[in-house]
């Protein structure tokens, strides 16, 4: 029987040693995969702030593009007025009373009404409902292009007499 108790004592020992060794090596694998995970968890943080910091900047690259855009689009509606303009000829001349104060405002709104009445096409009282070969639609781009002619002939003579003006009034010391 003692020698049975120490057997069993023995066993016991063994598997006490052999369950504390398996107990270490769990908790050192346990240990291994925690440091894994947070180093993993880290990267994955890193990683998502380089990509919010590149969405951040492709937000502010967009931001730049259209504000650029709308400035462009500003330049081309400009840019169509004054091709508008210049196609029934009127360019954009320098006045002598540009620099006068009192006379700006009154010369800006004299612009604004013709740009007005160029664009709606009341700068010149046409006919209407013209036929052309019996086609009411050639009437009407024949109307539109004559009327353009007469407002180009207009602002030529207009701008002539102007220049003339100018420059006989400098030839016999006169000032405009």
């Amino acid at each position: 029987m003692a020698l049975l108790k120490q057997q069993v004592r023995r066993e016991a020992d063994e598997l006490r040693t052999r369950a504390a060794q398996e107990a270490e090596a769990m908790v050192r694998e346990a240990r291994r995969e925690a440091k894994d995970g947070l180093a993993a968890a880290r990267e994955a943080a890193r990683a998502a702030e380089k990509a919010r910091k590149e969405a951040e900047a492709h937000r502010a690259e967009i931001f730049q593009a259209e504000s650029r855009l709308n400035d462009l689009r500003t330049r081309i509606v400009t840019t169509d007025e004054s091709v508008m303009l210049q196609q029934v000829g009127i360019y954009a001349y320098r006045h002598p009373l540009d620099d006068a104060v009192a006379y700006r405002a009154r010369l800006d709104a004299v612009r604004t009404r013709i740009k007005e009445l160029t664009r709606s096409q009341q700068a010149v009282l046409a006919a209407s409902g013209w036929t052309v070969n019996g086609s009411a639609r050639q009437g009407t781009k024949m109307i539109r292009d004559y009327s353009k002619l007469m407002l180009r002939a207009y602002n030529a003579e207009a701008g002539c007499v102007g220049f003339k003006r100018e420059h006989l009034s400098v030839g016999f010391g006169i000032t405009p």
